[in-house]
């Protein structure tokens, strides 16, 4: 996995927790069966099995193996136990030896197991039309990896499916079920996509690969050349192994290793790169970029960076971010610039995939682009952006462990200045509230269309003992109590440039007190007795305001006047 991937970060008992919850989490149902009561028996579906490999690496004799097979497994047990994903585990657990295949009494009981409850899945018994199981004996008869969608219904014209509706609608079902890829279902009118039939899954893993998991071409030249012990050049690039003979060539090729190390060093994949490492199927280029894209794998390098390339004499050809190759850190030098700032968290609750956070930047990419804003750059696990003119946001992806995105907003200190500018004074509550719609407008797209069951909580921190509250719950009243202090929800709504459940925005009242004794509509902001002036008559706050004839002017009625007052609103 990437350098700092969960894989590295995590013990063996939190990375078995960490592929439960994305099986949970990315594992739903065909749309074709979503409506189907799933619940007939205990074990929910997908139904998971937990298999330990490799059982006579094991110390010990068979008394000691087995003993120390069940405390693994009992822990295991005890971790997964109350949690979401648990009725979806399967009780039995299996500890195999791979290398004895048939003769393992338990990877023969681990077969028969998976078949009996592949049986009682609520799919099973469902009825399809015929001619859709002769396309399934088609695809394994041709073997073929795609296909255009006119191909594909020239295929199905001997079993009389000459109704394209029929072949998009059998095209959607396989999907839904993994069998094939094709996102030009019914309704969809993105031409690239909607003719390209991908009929082997696992080719197109293969075809990502190439491009973004490009290894050292040195080091991939001398493991291949030790995987097939050969001894010299022309032996290896008589073996016929592609990737060697491309690794080859690109470590000759002073332009294509340039291309390597921008991959490398920048997490930027050059288009020149793609083209010679897709040569076998260059006519689909510009689909299966487009298919990366929608898989949020890459985006495409903002404009600006590639105009401002191009006066510094560099190749102006396409260019694309790949998160998942970021290695670079944010600067520290630049977290010492933020003098004033606003934060907010959002939590999920105990699970946040790396894939998720790569798919949040290229959407902020995307976003500032739509925006005609200065490019965005991407570090690893750290997203840094220009709001507007003043402001700056930065969003970072804080240790798996605390599946949490933390989002920071500030004003931007002064280039070339020997003063700070504006950049000690807190944000605006209109940028935090831009930003804060971004990040969870992206999460709820992203969960209705990858991950439903993904959660998450948008928190903030006590400001005397940073304790994590939830910002919705500032709705609920006048204060909140984190265990220890009281924390003023007008103050909080402020200064996240929330409006109050039910008033418009600009209508809320920033501070709402009530009066023992008064109606509510009918109590004083601030009730003040003048020495001399009659109960009743007195005014609330008396001001003069330069042109506002007196008795017309209204006592906190405008961001201009509460700014005039920012005790009552700093936290």
């Amino acid at each position: 996995m990437a350098k700092g991937g969960a894989k590295s970060e995590l013990t063996c008992l939190e990375f078995i927790n960490f592929w439960l919850c994305s099986i949970f989490t990315h594992a739903v149902a065909p749309s074709s069966v979503r409506s189907k009561n799933t619940s007939k028996t205990a074990q929910k579906s997908p139904p998971i099995f937990i298999v330990g490999t490799h059982r006579e690496s094991v110390k010990g004799d068979a008394k000691e193996k087995k003993k120390k097979i069940g405390s693994a497994f009992k822990k295991i047990r005890e971790h997964i136990m109350k949690k979401p994903f648990e009725c979806h585990v399967v009780p039995k657990y299996y500890a195999i030896e791979n290398s004895l295949e048939d003769k393992d009494e338990e990877l023969v009981a681990l077969r028969r197991h998976i078949e009996k409850v592949a049986m009682e899945e609520p799919y099973m018994g469902e009825e399809i039309p015929l001619r859709w199981l002769l396309f399934e004996e088609a695809l394994a008869a041709d073997k073929i990896n795609y296909m255009s969608l006119d191909q594909t219904k020239e295929l199905m014209q001997p079993v009389m499916m000459n109704s394209e509706h029929e072949l998009l609608t059998m095209l959607t079902f396989y999907h839904d079920l993994g069998y094939v890829v094709y996102y030009g279902g019914i309704g969809d009118q993105q031409s690239l996509l909607k003719d390209m039939v991908i009929l082997n899954p696992q080719w197109l893993i293969d075809v990502f690969k190439q491009v973004i998991t490009i290894l050292d071409p040195a080091k991939k030249l001398s493991k291949e050349a030790e995987r097939r012990s050969t001894e010299s050049e022309g032996t290896l690039i008589q073996s016929g192994c592609d990737d060697a003979r491309r690794s080859l060539t690109i470590a000759r090729d002073g332009i294509m290793n340039d291309a390597w190390t921008t991959l490398q060093k920048d997490g930027i994949l050059e288009d020149r790169l793609i083209q010679y490492m897709w040569q076998g199927f260059s006519e689909h280029k510009k689909a299966l970029v487009q298919l990366m894209a929608k898989f949020d794998l890459i985006c495409e390098a903002p404009v600006e960076r590639l105009q401002q390339e191009q006066q510094d004499g560099v190749d102006t050809e396409k260019r694309y971010y790949v998160p998942s190759r970021l290695t670079s850190e944010f600067p520290p030098d630049e977290f010492a610039q933020i003098k004033t700032s606003t934060d907010f968290y959002v939590d999920f609750r105990g699970f946040l995939p790396d894939g998720l956070f790569h798919r949040l930047m290229t959407r902020a990419v995307r976003w500032m682009d739509e925006r005609n804003g200065v490019p965005v750059n991407l570090f690893h696990r750290h997203i840094s952006l220009m709001v507007d003119e003043v402001h700056c946001a930065l969003l970072e992806m804080l240790p798996p462990l605390e599946a949490t995105i933390k989002v920071t907003v500030f004003r931007g200190a002064v280039a070339d200045s020997d003063h700070d500018g504006d950049s000690h004074k807190p944000p605006a509550p209109s940028a935090v509230r831009e930003v804060m719609d971004f990040v969870t407008e992206t999460l709820d797209s992203l969960r209705q269309h990858w991950a439903r069951m993904i959660e998450y909580d948008v928190c903030f921190l006590c400001p005397k003992c940073s304790m994590k509250k939830l910002l919705k719950d500032c709705y609920k009243g006048m204060s909140l109590n984190c265990g220890i202090h009281i924390i003023p929800t007008a103050a909080i709504r402020f200064k996240f440039g929330m409006s109050v459940e039910g008033v418009e925005p600009g209508n809320e009242s920033p501070i709402s007190m009530s009066v023992k004794g008064v109606e509510p509509g009918n109590e004083s902001p601030i009730s003040m007795s003048v020495k001399g002036v009659e109960p009743g008559n007195e005014s609330p706050i008396s001001m003069s305001v330069k042109g506002v004839e007196p008795g017309n002017e209204s006592p906190i009625t405008s961001k201009e006047s509460i700014k005039s007052v920012p005790h009552l609103f700093h936290v």
